[in-house]
């Protein structure tokens, strides 16, 4: 029981020594250490009373050390403690979630895990609780990223997303590849998606692209010739092996023929064969005899195959050549000694044999030696095993023996060695001959060479792969559908273009019907197909769409039957072709077309001389049929009553009576479209705010509308809308918004026409006898009707008319050319023929003539002449053109009065004097038309008074004219300006006074126009409009105008002024608040800065005191431990010999060693001996590093050594850099460990403030930590850098951490500016930096950092001081 005991007790103790480690951890001697640094500590604070709140930061300080060494002994502890998370347990209502085999997770717009199935953690290996708040961007793969974030982006954007495959990191450092179907929640801000593994597909495609790569090297690889021609004989593919034959690169082979890469005879047997194959459609083997390229004859045997294309169509021939030269040689050298067995081979070319019962050969085998070459000695027995190939002699052998023993037929196939070496593949069999007791008296069997077959097998194997890999890598999709004895269609396979298509495997289909796998509508058309191309009996063709899931692909099949040996069709083999984009190209050139027919028939519409109305209820009928409206209307304005009339209805209702006839601007959706001037366009008319009978909409099912203000030169003539059952796209309500651009310029022609006929009307009351003519000729051009006014016009008689064969005989060659090409025009159209032709009539003069010619039929239809009526529009021409030039001028009119409300507004909308002034003289100018507009202010104060030119707009070839003038040179305009009079000069010629206009006319002047103003503050400016090209004569309407400006100016200058003068007070007293808080900042800098001095020189006194204290027991322990394990040793080593010595221990003494479990002892004091050891110098180390960290005796400049100041304080921040569970902003996060990489170069001894540089290495390293221990995606790392660069010692300290902006960045020195939490920054440590290392030192420190890049500081300090 002892004996039990003490063993439970060993395992306990070594439990416990596992979980903790105390043995090894905390030592005895770092136990006193601590205990009288504590001690110090509470000497420290008696002596302060703990009043002294900086000295209590001291005693927090000293702490702090405290902490590090107790966070050194316990390191080993907080490695066993771990960090396990409990799992949540799903909740009983979540069972779908917690079982599904898929990942489903919830992912927030911040990047973060919100929830995650247990399926996370069969696939990757991490718990939910571990992935649960940590960004989900951590775990993909870095070469996945990228595109990871990008789809994020349109997923957040509101889009969904299927089929996306990114690879996650495992918990064993491994990626899976994982495929996502994802969808947004904007309203909730969540993601939620499902991840399904497909790593072991993706491994499959790529042992499947390894495989193709495979083959490709197989074929370059072989001995073989391989070689495909097509019916020309051109080459279309060979190997490398075929291609040295040749002796021609296979770029200069492929295409060329066999005549133009062999010599004639050859090339022409080659052809004649390849001809034989593709007109047979049989494949053959035959010897064929070329010259390579060295003049070599060689023999190949050729297998040649049919090549065929998908439809069945023979298109070539493929081959396999291999040279058996060398055999044939071989074969002429064995003729003469293969005579004798002539006979024997004539006979029968199958090997007979016998063995005795037991299956030995016991008498001579003379096919068998005829064949192998061997003696009966070298066969007998059981020799004759040893001419069958050594991989198959075992196999042989046993079933030979099996069927000895069973006494059954023997059947095998082997290749048997033959007397030239070469192993032939030989079919094998035997049967036993019984006694009449039936026993065996003897086998007898017989060898028949199957070597041929044996390589046609393989051949059409290869042959196999090759079509497998063609049929693997084509582009499109081929399927395979086998008919059963049922009639029933059912998959057998399909390509791996059909499986990117579908997205369904071909093992998943293999054996299931259309059903199974399309949708009902499409695998009811499928197997109508395919019961259509089993009737036929032939290959059909049929584009159809076709939908996988949400996707909808167009294609293009071919489905062919295949039939078995007895031609019954058993199997149908379909292709199909994607024509997806040739599809949606279509349907975009068909709806294009639709739409340009549109437009081409709705001007036809307008173009044809019918009214108004019936030309409108034309445009109707073309929206109603291209649109495919409800109805269409269109209504046009009656200016006088402000009433949208309705004109024309087509579709569903075509009166133009009812309610809507008559609709007042500003009523009804129709009215509000004509007072607004905009359209109105929606696709949800039921719920459309102006649709007053939403009753009516959803009975006869409304979904959109669209309605169109039909303006002309900003003025509205009608408006245009319709209905429709369907929602409107983006090309209908382009197309629609062109044409009605369209028909409101054929409006406004059509009432500008019906206008000019009321004219014409009234005219015709006048002038009844208006000069129209009127006339027919029959085909031959013959006059046969010609009226007066025709005849008085040309001064031609009707009879000279009549009498011509042709009206160019009178009316001459030239004159007549016109009109004989619109005669031509008229007889080659049933419709009438408009055109303008140009005639001198009698007057000497041109006219213009509009003519309209139509064919004169007879009762049966034929056209027997032609009629045409001509009508002198040169008057009216006339009109139309001085029409045109008075709408052009009231237009002008128009347009500058939008000028000066445009100019007016710009002047008003801002508070800048200059942007005012400089507005006004260019939109004066561009207003105008003038060639100078100037600024100028009148200053009479000056001596002598002077017009000061401040602005200008002029002509690019002008002078500028910018600058003072004095006044007496312009005669009296300063008079007349100082009373506010506006002068007004149309010619400097005709001014009286010489001077003014000398100076005028030499300045360029011609024609001068001046509006004075006034300001508040009571200074006048002139606003000068000048001409210099010509003299122009100021309109009085033009002075009104500028008159207005001017008004406008002065209300401008007014406020522009009152605004300047309240900046200038707001800018005064800004600069005051300045001062002042940049005083405060000084002071309150000063203030610090003292602070932290006095701060740190008691911190570095009492760091260094307590390095003092801690150095002596830690040396009085260093220095013993070394006889410590030297006096255990000998005790050990003593302890031992007894042991040896005396095996066997006295009772009591055996009692005692198991109590005290001497054997645990012994091995564990040399381990806690070396674990003090380690403790002592770790102690030591870190004394060593506060010492120089304090640099007391160096508190002046002095020469160092920087590297050790940076270990040093490397060395104090050791226990941040370690792994560790970190808590921001109430989330605790683990933080790894963090790397420290040391790239030091050579540094001489530099001249410095130690203590204080330590200082600056302190705050930039405790920084970067506080960054690094952030959640990032990569570890993180701090690299310090030192080199010489000229007279400075560079020290760079960089991290990757997550950067700083520009706009941080510019102020990251600044005293108290921190971008940490409250609490945790002062905002000083930078800015005091800052001044040790530019004040102090007159050295440089500077910030490079970039967004997601990490941040690097560099100081540079002078080596020697000045």
């Amino acid at each position: 029981m002892s004996l039990v005991h003490g063993k439970q007790q060993l395992l306990d103790r070594i439990k416990t020594k596992k979980n903790f480690n105390i043995a090894k951890s905390i030592p005895s001697s770092l136990l006193l250490s601590l205990i009288i640094m504590l001690f110090l500590c509470n000497w420290f604070w008696g002596k302060t009373n703990g009043y002294d709140f900086y000295r209590i930061k001291l005693l927090i300080a000293i702490l702090g050390v405290a902490t590090i060494v107790l966070l050194a002994l316990s390191e080993r502890w907080n490695t066993a403690a771990g960090n396990d998370r409990d799992s949540r347990i799903p909740d009983e209502g979540d069972r779908f979630f917690s079982l599904s085999p898929d990942m489903l997770c919830v992912v927030g717009f911040d990047g973060c895990f919100k929830r995650i199935n247990p399926a996370a953690e069969k696939i990757l290996g991490y718990s939910p609780a571990e992935m649960v708040g940590k960004l989900f961007i951590e775990f993909v793969h870095p070469d996945d990223r990228e595109a990871t974030l990008k789809e994020a982006e349109s997923i957040a954007a509101g889009n969904n997303t299927v089929g996306l495959e990114n690879r996650w990191r495992c918990r064993n450092e491994s990626y899976k590849w994982i495929a996502w179907t994802v969808s947004p929640c904007c309203e909730e801000e969540l993601i939620y998606g499902i991840g399904r593994e497909i790593t072991d597909r993706k491994e499959i495609e790529a042992a499947l692209l390894e495989s193709n790569i495979l083959f490709e090297n197989v074929i370059e690889s072989t001995g073989d010739s391989i070689f495909v021609k097509d019916t020309q004989s051109r080459y279309l593919l060979l190997n490398s092996t075929a291609a040295s034959i040749i002796g021609l690169p296979k770029s200069e082979i492929i295409g060329k023929k066999d005549a133009e890469l062999f010599p004639l005879e050859i090339a022409d047997m080659l052809v004649e064969n390849d001809r034989r194959i593709w007109q047979s459609g049989i494949e053959e083997t035959l010897e064929e005899v070329v010259k390579d390229s060295e003049g070599n004859i060689l023999t190949f045997l050729s297998t040649k195959s049919p090549l065929r294309d998908r439809a069945g169509n023979i298109t070539g021939v493929v081959g396999v050549a291999r040279d058996i030269s060398d055999r044939k040689q071989a074969e002429i050298a064995l003729q003469q000694s293969e005579e004798k067995y002539r006979c024997l081979i004539e006979a029968t070319s199958q090997i007979i044999w016998d063995t005795n019962a037991n299956g030995e050969v016991v008498t001579e085998q003379p096919g068998w030696s005829a064949f192998t070459g061997r003696t009966y000695e070298e066969m007998k027995g059981w020799k004759w095993l040893n001419d069958i190939h050594p991989d198959d002699r075992e196999e042989t052998a046993r079933i030979w023996s099996q069927a000895v023993t069973n006494r059954t037929i023997y059947k095998i196939e082997h290749r048997l060695r033959r007397y030239d070496g070469e192993y032939r593949y030989m079919s094998v069999r035997a049967v036993p001959i019984l006694n009449a007791d039936s026993s065996i008296r003897e086998w007898v069997g017989v060898h028949a060479d199957i070597t041929p077959r044996k390589r046609a097998e393989a051949e059409l194997r290869q042959q196999k792969e090759f079509l497998s890999s063609i049929y693997d890598s084509v582009d499109y999709s081929i399927f395979v559908l086998d008919i059963g004895a049922d009639g029933e269609f059912r998959y057998s396979g399909w390509n791996r273009g059909a499986e990117l298509l579908s997205g369904i495997s071909s093992e998943f289909g293999r054996g299931k019907t259309p059903e199974e796998i399309l949708s009902e509508s499409t695998a009811a058309f499928f197997r109508n197909k395919l019961r259509e191309c089993v009737l036929e009996n032939s290959s059909i063709f049929y584009e159809r769409a076709i939908s996988f899931g949400t996707t909808e692909t167009w294609s293009i099949t071919t489905l062919t039957p295949l039939r078995d040996e007895s031609g019954k069709i058993c199997r149908i083999v379909g292709s199909a072709t994607n024509i997806t984009d040739r599809k949606k190209a279509e349907q975009a050139l068909a709806e294009q077309l639709k739409l340009s027919v549109f437009t081409a028939d709705v001007g036809i519409a307008l173009t044809q001389n019918h009214t108004l109305p019936a030309t409108l209820q034309n445009c109707t009928h073309a929206v109603v049929r291209h649109l495919d409206a409800a109805f269409a209307r269109i209504w046009t304005l009656n200016e006088q009553e402000n009433v949208l009339e309705l004109q024309a209805s087509a579709g569903m209702y075509t009166h133009i009576d009812g309610a809507h006839s008559r609709v007042v601007v500003g009523e009804f959706k129709i009215g509000l479209i004509a007072k607004d001037r905009q359209p109105y366009l929606t696709n949800d008319v039921l719920e459309d705010a102006r649709v007053s009978d939403r009753e009516w909409a959803a009975r006869e099912g409304m979904v959109a509308f669209a309605g169109y203000p039909l303006i002309v030169d900003d003025q509205l003539v009608g408006v245009i809308a319709m209905f429709a059952r369907y929602e409107l796209n983006e090309s209908t309500l382009i197309a629609l918004a062109s044409i009605a651009d369209a028909i409101a310029l054929g409006i406004k022609r059509k009432q500008t026409e019906e206008a000019l006929a009321r004219q014409q009307q009234t005219l015709r009351g006048i002038i009844d006898n208006a000069p129209i003519w009127v006339w027919m000729a029959n085909a031959s051009g013959r006059m046969l009707l010609v009226n007066k006014t025709f005849c008085q016009d040309v001064a031609i008689s009707e009879e000279n008319f009549l009498a011509a064969s042709h009206y160019s005989e009178v009316l001459g060659l030239e004159a007549s050319a016109n009109c004989m090409g619109s005669d031509v025009q008229a007889w080659s159209q049933d419709t009438p023929f408009y055109a303008e032709e140009v005639l001198q009539l009698a007057d000497g003069e041109y006219h213009h003539l509009e003519t309209i010619k139509t064919q004169v039929k007879d009762a049966s239809g034929n056209a027997i002449g032609l009629i045409g009526l001509g009508l002198d529009v040169t008057q009216e021409r006339e009109s139309k053109r001085k029409l045109q030039d008075s709408e052009a001028k009231f237009r002008k009119l128009a347009e500058q009065e939008a000028l000066l409300n445009q100019l007016a507004s710009n002047i008003r909308a801002s508070l800048d004097l200059d942007t005012i002034l400089a507005t006004t003289v260019r939109q004066i100018r561009e207003l105008l038309q003038l060639d100078r507009c100037l600024f100028i202010w009148y200053q009479p104060e000056a001596a002598p008074p002077v017009w000061n030119i401040t602005y200008e707009a002029k002509n690019p070839d002008l002078p500028s004219m910018l600058g003072l003038y004095p006044t007496d040179i312009t005669g009296s305009h300063a008079a007349h300006i100082a009373n506010l009079e506006i002068i007004r000069i149309d010619d400097f010629e005709t001014v009286a006074d010489r001077v003014e206009r000398n100076f005028f006319i030499s300045t360029g002047f011609k024609s001068l126009l001046n509006i004075p103003l006034q300001t508040q503050s009571g200074k006048i400016g002139v606003i000068a409009c000048v001409t210099c090209g010509v003299v122009r004569h100021w309109s009085d309407e033009e002075v009104e105008l500028l008159m207005a400006v001017g008004n406008q100016l002065t209300i401008a200058i007014n406020q522009s002024e009152l605004y300047t003068q309240s900046v200038d007070s707001a800018r005064i007293a800004q600069e005051q608040t300045k001062q002042l808080e940049l005083a405060l900042c000084e002071l309150k800098l000063a203030q610090t800065q003292l602070i932290q001095a006095e701060k740190m020189s008691s911190l570095g006194q009492m760091v260094a005191g307590i390095a003092h204290e801690i150095n002596n027991p830690v040396s009085f322990i260093f220095g013993n431990l070394t006889y410590t394990q030297e006096y255990t040793g000998n005790l050990m080593k003593l302890l031992q010999m007894y042991r040896d010595e005396y095996p066997e221990p006295p009772q009591a003494i055996q009692e005692n060693i198991d109590a005290l479990e001497l054997d645990f002892l012994l091995d564990d004091l040399p381990k806690m001996l070396s674990s003090m050891q380690v403790g002592a110098t770790r102690i030591r180390d870190i004394v060593r590093s506060l010492r120089n960290f304090s640099r007391l005796d160096e508190s002046e400049m002095k020469k160092v050594n920087i590297h050790e100041g940076i270990d040093s304080t490397l060395m104090i921040l050791e226990h941040r850099l370690k792994a560790q569970s970190v808590s921001r902003a109430g989330t605790e996060h683990h933080c790894p460990i963090i790397q420290v990489v040391k790239e030091y170069g050579e540094l001489p001894l530099v001249e410095c403030y130690a203590g204080l540089l330590n200082q600056v290495f302190m705050n930039i390293i405790a920084n970067a930590i506080d960054v690094l221990q952030e959640p990032l995606q990569n570890p993180g790392i701090i690299c310090i850098r030192t080199e010489v660069e000229g007279s400075f010692a560079a020290i760079a300290i960089s991290d990757n951490g997550a950067g700083i902006t520009d706009k941080v960045k510019q102020r990251i020195f600044d005293p108290f500016y921190t971008t940490k939490a409250i609490g945790s920054g002062t905002g000083m440590g930078l800015a005091i930096s800052h001044s040790i290392i530019v004040e102090k030192h007159k050295g440089e420190i500077n910030c490079i950092s970039a967004v997601g890049k990490g941040t690097e500081f560099v100081i540079k300090i002078p080596i020697v001081s000045h």
